[in-house]
């Protein structure tokens, strides 16, 4: 259980350290891809509730982190989307790849509606509807090599 802990918070550590340095020059008018989202969505379709609301805890905190903006609406949506595609890892062909390009899109759609039920001063911003859209494009484009790297990670909270 430790070790896949330990392997879970060097992946986040590695995706948040992405989601700072590199993926800023991505961005394209302003939008750049939420890999750390990407990962609880995936990480919840893979390996079930437990696992993609604890990725959903610590990538909630892992982008609180970086954007300095108050914890509540990041932690929320984060657990809520990886308990949420979590909820599907049973009921799908979970080894289909599309089905997690599906998935990433429309989990990051829902995750900026949980985040706005949560913290609706973000509807303010005239240009939401499209960042959303362009942000969830982006995601869907980033959700192959999610699935190729967490696919191959033996992540368990069972005790090894």
């Amino acid at each position: 259980m430790m070790r896949s802990i330990a392997l879970l918070v060097l992946l986040l550590s590695l995706t948040a350290a992405l989601q700072v340095s590199l993926f800023p020059r991505l961005a394209v008018h302003g939008v750049q891809p939420d890999l750390l989202l990407v990962c609880v969505i995936v990480a919840g379709l893979l390996y079930g509730p437990p696992i993609g609301a604890t990725v959903g805890f610590v990538a909630g905190w892992f982008t609180f982190a970086l954007q300095g903006a108050l914890p509540g609406s990041f932690l929320a949506s984060r657990i809520a989307m990886g308990y949420l595609s979590g909820l599907l890892e049973s009921r799908l062909f979970k080894e289909n790849i599309q089905i997690h390009i599906g998935a990433v899109f429309l989990g990051s759609m829902l995750a900026t509606g949980l985040f706005l039920l949560i913290d609706p001063d973000l509807i303010r911003q005239p240009d939401w509807p499209q960042t959303a859209l362009y942000t969830a494009l982006y995601n869907t484009a980033f959700s192959p090599l999610a699935y190729f790297l967490l696919s191959r990670l033996p992540l368990s909270l069972e005790k090894e």
